[in-house]
C-alpha cells in the first residue's frame, strides 16, 4: 500500500491554528503545509499530491450516504483527502484563499472546498482516497486507491465562495 499521513491532532491544529509540519505515515519525518498556510485551509500533503481537507460535523452524515465506503473512516473522523489533480487535463489545481474553492488555471474548473465541480468541464470533482488514523493517531492517505470524484450536482450542500475567485472562466 503506498500511503502518507499526517497526525491527526497536527491535521486538526493545522485546520484550527498554524501549520508547521507533520509525520508522514510509514515515510519518516517531513514537512508538509506550505511555510505560509493559513489556520481552516486544506493542507497539501506533497508526498500524497493531495490536499487533507477538513469535513464539518455538520456534513458528514450526508457525504457518508454518497460516498462509497472506502472513504467513510476518514469522513466520520473528519477528513478527506483530495487528488490534487485536475480530471479535465491533470493541471495541479491550487486552493484559492480568497474564493476559499480549488481553481484549476488551465481551463477555468472550479472546485469547493469539498472537492465539488461547480463550474467547468470536468467530468466530476476531485478524486479522492481513502484516510484512516492508524494506532500511532497518524492520518494515513492511501494513494493506491484512487477513487473517482462525484459527479456535477450531486452534492451541493456547500457554501458559495467567500470572495474573489483567483482563476475566471
Amino acid at each position: 500500500m503506498t500511503s502518507s499521513g499526517v497526525s491527526r491532532r497536527w491535521f486538526l491544529g493545522a485546520v484550527a491554528f498554524f501549520a508547521v509540519g507533520c509525520r508522514y505515515g510509514g515515510r519518516g519525518e517531513g514537512t508538509s503545509a506550505a511555510p505560509d498556510h493559513r489556520p481552516g485551509e486544506p493542507v497539501h500533503v506533497a508526498d500524497a499530491r493531495a490536499y487533507l481537507v477538513a469535513v464539518p460535523e455538520a456534513q458528514r452524515a450526508s457525504l457518508l450516504e454518497l460516498l462509497p465506503e472506502p472513504l467513510h473512516a476518514g469522513v466520520r473522523a473528519g477528513v478527506l483527502a483530495l487528488s490534487q489533480r485536475c480530471p479535465e487535463d491533470g493541471c495541479r489545481v491550487p486552493f484559492c484563499r480568497s474564493s476559499g474553492w480549488f481553481e484549476c488555471g488551465c481551463h477555468g474548473q472550479h472546485f469547493t472546498e469539498l472537492g465539488a465541480l461547480r463550474k467547468g468541464r470536468a467530468a466530476h470533482g476531485l478524486d479522492m482516497f481513502p484516510v484512516s488514523i492508524d494506532d500511532d493517531e497518524q492520518v494515513v492517505i492511501d494513494t493506491s486507491r484512487r477513487i473517482r470524484g462525484l459527479d456535477p450536482g450531486t452534492y451541493d450542500t456547500e457554501a458559495e465562495p467567500v470572495g474573489p475567485h483567483c482563476v475566471s472562466g
